[in-house]
């Protein structure tokens, strides 16, 4: 109706005291949804950036032994879209001699130095470009302080050796080895990078460049994948694996690897993850958005619609004529409506470029606090389309109703109550308060406005309690936060104040240990080892808790969840074994309340905790226990080094059930579930693992 559109404009042009203080309204609104909008989209980038920055930007890995004959089908694989690579290990050795006599490193290509994080752990210089440059750890410079970048090293390259077999170059420390040469090397030292090696590997590492073409058939190489559609990466990287010819292991998987935690930043999740979390859990985090956007709109509806409706009333009369000759009260309904639309034309780009502003200023104020809690880069503002366009459609959807609250009044009224405009108060006797009262004549008068207009204030009293629920709201994340990691804290800080590993491949010196034990300050030391086996059982060694709760061992190994699985109806069952230091082991069985010295003695005698936590019913914050294992005091129990089928070790030992603990030692450790545990002295331990394959050893 052309009348209508024509009146419309009319009103908007006349009225600007009203006009100009709804568009003040709505340019306040869209600033504010278009900052919140901005905000998310930010922190999400921003933590997608965060894991691109710690771990790579992968998906999926081909984990087992790859060689470099299947380099091409990998890449003319449909779903592929960049390959990542890094080449066989180079042994090198060094003049010096020591626990470092050893210079390692291995090859990458262009794909992987610009998209794995060690690209950004250079200190100096700049990443490898040919195939004879190399970036050192910073503990090659550390111990070679006349070592600068731009030198070059000329090295004798080779095989670690041991009793005439290849050791694999990573491996831990052997005094008895050797190094067979096989040629010579020139590297150019052309960066510093921020990394270190392990003690147990008598090595320095180092990372070069990998020309693609010197690839040959029979070499090994790692392959990490991007796919395309980055969703299918769950289902092309294992029927990739089987294409190249990659074997599955006792669990039925392929020994594959994901990005997990940058697949999961795209909602992105296993079939694992899925039936291991429920649906509330993975959206959690989009249904709190949903909830913020719902009462911001809510929040601003409740201000803003007073704002349309007291335009609208002072339009009354007009509206009123309208329907008097023939506007119906859909048109009535519409032309309120238009009205608002028309006004938010100026508010919403400028909203929008106010919220970009408040934005920057805001993360401009968290990046000058970066040293806080956070040692990435800074944090990049993202606004584009995912940010201006729900901003868009929240301010939109805000006036729509705003407006509609009050069209719809309006359009309900007939010509004649219209043009009446009988808005006014109603005259009522105010009852006298006793409490308002005794503030004088101020008091009295507030109270009788209150109670005179209580409808109208109504809706300034719900604002209120919305702005409240809001501020409480985002209050409440915080805190829920902090009480989880308070709750469900693993209290360590109980347990102990400073936990150090000795891993350099030799029997620990007792004797230092000895002295630490002996520092002044030190209240309480716990000294311990952990040795991984395995044992195989059959039906008959299940306890009454596995077949009740569980339906026993062959349900468990069928979940293809855990460690145990079934082979000619025997189950392997994950085992730890744990060696306490003579002192912790006293103490330990002083609080279990049994006599320590058989088992000084009895080198085949162990304390077993037989106690697993049950999966189906255990939460993060009760943990409830079955007992494992059918066990009584002097049963014995067969163990076997080769805990995993890819163990090379088949050293077989028998324990002995000296007793059964109800707890473990206070030692912070965590076993998996249905894994059985074994605590003995550590002298015993270490005579075990003195027969033990070298790995194990």
């Amino acid at each position: 109706m052309k009348i209508l559109r024509e009146y419309v404009w009319d009103t908007v042009r006349k009225n600007k005291r009203t006009s100009l203080a709804i568009i003040i309204a709505l340019f306040l609104m869209t600033t504010l949804m278009s900052c919140v909008c901005g905000f998310f989209y930010t922190m999400w980038t921003d933590g997608i950036r965060m894991s691109k920055w710690e771990n790579g930007d992968w998906h999926g890995e081909l984990f087992d032994n790859t060689s470099g004959k299947d380099l091409e089908h990998i890449k003319n694989y449909a779903s592929v879209s960049a390959v990542m690579i890094k080449g066989n290990w180079e042994v090198a050795r060094l003049e010096e001699t020591g626990k470092r006599s050893y210079l390692i490193s291995r090859g990458a290509n262009d794909e992987y130095w610009n998209s794995m994080p060690e690209k950004d752990i250079i200190l100096q210089g700049q990443r490898p470009r040919k195939e004879n440059e190399i970036a050192l750890s910073k503990q090659y410079f550390d111990n070679h302080p006349d070592i600068k970048i731009g030198d070059t090293l000329t090295l004798p390259i080779g095989k670690r050796m041991l009793e005439g077999k290849v050791r694999v170059e990573t491996e831990g420390f052997h005094e008895d080895e050797t190094f067979r040469q096989t040629g010579t090397k020139t590297y150019t030292i052309v960066g510093e990078m921020d990394m270190t090696t392990s003690s147990s590997v008598p090595a320095y590492t180092g990372i070069g460049y990998l020309d693609e073409n010197s690839i040959q058939p029979e070499d090994e190489i790692t392959v990490y994948l991007r796919f395309d559609p980055m969703r299918s990466t769950y289902k092309e990287l294992p029927a990739l694996a089987a294409s190249i010819g990659y074997e599955k292991d006792e669990y039925g998987n392929y020994n594959l690897r994901y990005n997990s935690e940058l697949l999961s930043k795209y909602a992105i999740f296993s079939n694992q993850q899925l039936s291991a979390m429920n649906q509330l859990s993975a959206l959690a985090f989009p249904l709190m958005i949903l909830v913020i956007a719902i009462m911001l709109v809510a929040l601003f509806v409740l201000v803003i619609h007073n704002a349309f409706a007291l335009s609208a009333t002072e339009k009354l009369a007009q509206l009123g004529t309208l329907a008097g000759i023939g506007a119906s009260p859909r048109q009535i309904k519409s032309a309120v409506i238009s009205e608002a639309l028309i006004l938010t034309i100026l508010p919403l780009p400028l909203g929008i470029v106010s919220g970009w502003l408040l934005d920057m200023k805001l993360f401009q104020i968290i990046n000058a606090n970066n040293d806080i809690g956070r040692t990435a880069p800074d944090i990049v503002l993202s606004f584009g389309l995912p940010a201006i366009l729900p901003a868009i459609l929240l301010s939109l959807l805000t006036v729509w109703l705003s407006a509609l609250i009050p069209a719809r009044k309006i359009a309900k009224l007939l010509p004649v109550e219209a043009l009446k405009q009988d808005y006014r108060i109603k005259k009522k006797r105010l009852r006298k308060s006793h409490i308002t009262s005794r503030l004088g004549i101020t008091g009295e008068l507030a109270a009788n406005a209150v109670s005179a207009r209580k409808h109208s204030y109504r809706t300034a009293t719900i604002s209120l309690c919305l702005s409240f629920l809001l501020l409480t709201g985002f209050l409440y994340i915080f805190s829920t936060q902090n009480a989880a990691q308070n709750i469900y804290q693993t209290g360590m800080d109980d347990i102990r104040h400073i936990q150090f590993n000795i891993s350099d491949g030799r029997t620990p010196d007792m004797e230092v240990l000895e002295k630490i034990k002996q520092i002044p300050e030190v209240t309480r030391a716990t000294i311990f080892n952990k040795l991984p086996c395995a044992t195989w059982i059959t039906d008959q060694n299940a306890s009454e808790d596995i077949e009740t709760y569980f339906g026993g061992f062959d349900d468990i190994a069928a979940r293809k969840k855990y460690s145990t699985i079934e082979r000619d109806g025997r189950y392997r069952i994950s085992t730890t074994l744990i060696g306490l230091e003579e002192d912790s082991f006293r103490d330990y069985c002083s609080q279990l309340g049994i006599d320590p010295e058989p088992y000084f003695t009895d080198p085949s005698r162990a304390i077993f905790y037989n106690y697993t936590e049950d999966p189906d019913v255990s939460t993060r914050k009760k943990s409830v226990l079955r007992e494992l294992l059918s066990l009584r005091t002097g049963q014995e129990l067969t163990f076997t080094e080769r805990a995993y089928d890819e163990d090379t070790g088949d050293f077989n030992f028998n324990l002995t059930v000296g007793a059964l603990a109800e707890k473990l030692p206070d030692i912070g450790l965590n076993t998996s579930r249905f894994t059985l545990t074994a605590i003995m002295p550590m002298d015993h331990i270490l005579e075990i693992g003195a027969s033990c394959s070298d790995k194990r050893k």
